[in-house]
């Protein structure tokens, strides 16, 4: 199998969260003008996320091609697999990171006096009632 033939057999199941880190990135570039910040944060992550994902697929297919090849032995093949999924598993954590940090930045906390953070019990209500 060449690599291109095993990109466009496993382009199917990568299409969808494509999809959705193409619709991240347009949203945040909608975004920018009312949520600068944020909008900046989640277009960063998106497109890492995009290109960690296009990355892995480019990469496992040149390694399935070069085993095809004979250019690559079993044990070189099984190193390289290591190093890509490490790689990409780090991008994908650097991506999903930012998305949680995107969904915070920005915001101001609500201030409430310690009465409202207990509700309206009172004493006589005893403990967990």
């Amino acid at each position: 199998m060449t690599m291109l033939e095993y990109v466009i057999q496993q382009l199917p199941y990568h299409a969808p969260l494509l999809v959705v880190y193409l619709i991240g990135v347009i949203i945040s570039l909608v975004q920018l003008g009312r949520h600068p910040r944020p909008a900046v944060i989640v277009l960063v992550a998106c497109g890492l996320l995009f290109l960690a994902s296009v990355a892995a697929l480019l990469a496992h297919g040149y390694l399935f091609g070069s085993v095809k090849d004979q250019n690559l032995g079993f044990e070189a093949f099984r190193r390289w697999q290591v190093v890509v999924a490490a790689v990409v598993s780090l991008l994908h954590v650097t991506g999903l990171s930012l998305l949680l940090v995107a969904a915070f930045v920005g915001r101001k906390g609500v201030v409430r006096d310690d009465a409202a953070s207990l509700g309206s019990r009172g004493p006589a209500d005893g403990p967990g009632v």
